[in-house]
């Protein structure tokens, strides 16, 4: 199944037309061709690639923050790194030096890659995450899956020999990666924000947003197009990686309402000794009103298991989250949890 995706400022609103998507392609070398008069979202995510453990790796890193993580607590802190280390990655083009005609993958520049690695570890470290870093094969492998999705506009985890530009490099970097849409243009930091965001009825589970978020990846790998993204994110666990027992997005404390994922929140376990299947959240403006939430169908499959709701933030706000009903195996009795989100205009 494929979902549209939009970002936040247009959440409600209708789906644009690709005419400037097929204008674009007429006059721009290498870029992707584009259906006449046909309406298309402006972003498309294909759901997030599922995996059941050994491969996700859970249990193997350390308990605790990492050293390198944000400090959330401090508003300063959590404003500069979203200056200094986020806001600057959005608006890099890719810069793509290949050609959908011909099937040429081609490359992105040194300061597109850059970008999209900063942007994916300002979201780790604002979790309390080890940073991850991208190797070459993986990249390589991504290219391929991007020039796949890209010529094809569309997306797939599977995608057969029909495919254009098919290549068994980009198969297998589409089994295991993040795949993204994004029509006119896609950036390179954009679309860390756009799989973070998770928008769409089938995105639901988060399961882009988990991936990113698995505390035990070290490496991935990128490759991107004009508009199309690969993210390869199922690698091999690595040990002794910082692994908070809980992870919430927005994390908790100071959160640049800029990163707001449109008020799809979640909170995650790394433990086997929680179980948030039967949870349930309640979320209140800080000296202020309970705000309606609805609450996803609980899934398992794509990083660490995950608690998914719908709810309309205040902006400005401080926002005070608690989970009830999480069941500790171990004792068979239920916990809960508690955390404050304070949103704040971090430009």
């Amino acid at each position: 199944m494929r979902c549209w995706t939009r970002p936040a400022a247009l959440v409600a609103a209708a789906a644009l037309t690709v005419t400037g998507l097929t204008s674009m392609a007429g006059a721009t070398p290498g870029s992707a061709p584009g259906p006449a008069a046909v309406s298309a979202p402006r972003g498309d995510q294909a759901p997030a690639p599922a995996y059941e453990e050994p491969l996700a790796g859970f249990g193997l890193a350390a308990q605790g923050r990492s050293s390198k993580a944000i400090n959330t607590k401090r508003r300063a802190a959590v404003r500069k790194a979203y200056r200094k280390r986020y806001a600057p990655t959005i608006g890099v083009p890719t810069g793509w030096s290949g050609a959908y005609a011909g099937c040429r993958p081609g490359n992105v520049t040194k300061r597109s890659r850059k970008a999209t690695l900063r942007a994916l570890n300002l979201v780790r470290a604002m979790a309390g995450l080890d940073p991850v870093g991208f190797r070459p094969k993986l990249n390589r492998q991504a290219q391929r899956a991007a020039l796949m999705m890209g010529a094809n506009q569309s997306l797939s985890h599977y995608p057969d020999r029909s495919w254009k530009c098919w290549s068994k490099a980009g198969a297998k970097a589409a089994q295991t990666g993040n795949l993204a849409l994004r029509w006119p243009v896609l950036r390179s930091g954009e679309v860390i924000d756009q799989y973070v965001d998770d928008e769409g009825a089938n995105n639901t589970a988060v399961g882009h947003r988990r991936w990113i978020l698995n505390p035990s990846t070290r490496w991935m790998g990128t490759g991107s197009t004009d508009i199309a993204n690969a993210l390869v994110v199922v690698t091999p666990p690595a040990s002794g990686r910082a692994t908070p027992t809980w992870i919430p997005w927005p994390t908790a404390g100071w959160f640049p309402h800029q990163m707001e994922p449109a008020g799809r929140w979640s909170f995650s376990t790394t433990s086997d000794r929680y179980d948030l299947a039967r949870a349930k959240v309640g979320v209140r403006v800080v000296k202020g009103r309970k705000l309606k939430v609805k609450r996803h169908a609980f899934q398992r499959g794509a990083g660490p298991d995950t608690l998914v709701w719908q709810v309309k933030p205040r902006a400005g706000k401080a926002h005070r989250v608690t989970i009830r009903g999480i069941r500790d195996t171990s004792t068979g009795r239920t916990v809960r949890r508690s955390y404050v989100v304070r949103l704040f205009n971090a430009r």
